[in-house]
């Protein structure tokens, strides 16, 4: 009796050693998809009537008055493992986008155009935000007002096109 709860006890410890093992490999083991995904995408309301860049008017725009610009955010999260360039953007409620960036020049902070695009390194993390990297929404087809959402579509160098909804909120 004593030597059939010894083999028992052996066995049992033998068990649980190898549930431990199998779960430890599973856990170190990342079944999720490595993907380059974004995140959060939101826009600030425009004016009512915003006409261009500097000025904003409550009048309403006259037939074949330009809106002024809206911008969008987001964050880009790189969960592959290779880099990747965010090449351009496309939205559903304006004619043009143009990649930016806020920087300092001279004394003062300018939005510079960032043609050859915006680099995503592996495995990181790309924030854009008010006075940092943003998208300029150019040729508005109606002001954007709060609560509305409208698509944003991201073309990849090497992972294609990524669709995100922006929100649009108030500041």
């Amino acid at each position: 009796m004593i030597a059939k709860a010894r083999e028992f006890r052996f066995r049992g410890i033998g068990f649980r050693i190898g549930l431990l093992f199998g779960a430890a490999a599973v856990v170190g083991c990342d079944a999720r998809p490595r993907t380059l995904q974004v995140r959060d995408a939101w826009s600030w309301p425009t004016a009512p009537g915003q006409h261009d860049e500097t000025a904003r008017s409550t009048a309403p725009a006259e037939p074949g008055e330009e809106l002024g610009p809206g911008v969008a955010y987001f964050t880009i999260v790189n969960d592959t493992s290779h880099d990747d360039r965010l090449v351009s953007v496309r939205a559903s409620i304006c004619a043009v986008t143009e990649l930016h960036e806020t920087k300092q020049v001279g004394e003062h902070m300018r939005m510079v155009p960032a043609p050859e695009g915006v680099e995503i390194l592996a495995g990181h993390t790309v924030e854009f935000k008010p006075g940092g990297l943003h998208i300029m929404l150019i040729q508005l087809h109606h002001d954007l007002l709060a609560g509305e959402r409208f698509e944003l579509v991201l073309d990849f160098e090497k992972a294609g096109e990524v669709r995100a909804v922006s929100e649009v909120r108030k500041p």
